[in-house]
């Protein structure tokens, strides 16, 4: 199902697709984006990216079927290796797409696998509220045929308390 709008004075047409809200420019038909994922500093929570950084998902190395998956952590933007389990939802002033998003940050490797990779985590923050944390996680599927699956899910955050009680942030 698709409409056609005029957001501003740029042509762009709008896609639900799983219930999410897309928006694409007409002349590309690269989708456009409005929300990303920012990091807060926690190490106690693998979280070793400065505060406010913006964090992408890396392309990683294909995952062994056999074994379990490891865990997944994003990526400081700016290149230097700083990662984080988590990452917390922050809206954006301008849409963009994909291409922006890599052409903005010149250390993320713009291939095919990276883009698919961004595209798809954007789409999936892309109906979270501002300030939802955020997790990737690597999933064994074994219907017709064994394989692993990373997807990018609402993480639920809890403060423990000193007599070991959580309380939910």
């Amino acid at each position: 199902m698709s409409r056609g709008a005029i957001l501003g004075s740029l042509p762009l047409t709008l896609f639900i697709t799983r219930g999410a809200l897309i928006v694409t420019d007409q002349k590309t038909a690269a989708p456009r984006f409005q929300k990303v994922l920012m990091a807060r500093y926690s190490p106690q929570n693998e979280c070793f990216a400065g505060e406010g950084d913006v964090l992408y998902a890396p392309a990683s190395a294909p995952q062994r079927v056999r074994s379990a998956p490891r865990a997944y952590h994003f990526l400081r933007a700016k290149g230097d290796g700083k990662r984080s389990k988590f990452g917390w939802v922050k809206s954006t002033e301008q849409p963009f797409s994909v291409e922006d998003f890599v052409a903005e940050h010149p250390e993320i490797k713009g291939n095919d696998e990276q883009t698919m990779l961004l595209a798809n985590l954007f789409s999936a923050i892309a109906n979270l509220a501002e300030g939802t944390p955020v997790a990737g996680s690597y999933f064994l599927r074994d219907v017709e045929q064994r394989s692993v699956e990373l997807t990018f899910h609402k993480v639920f955050l809890y403060l423990e308390k000193a007599d070991g009680v959580g309380i939910e942030l």
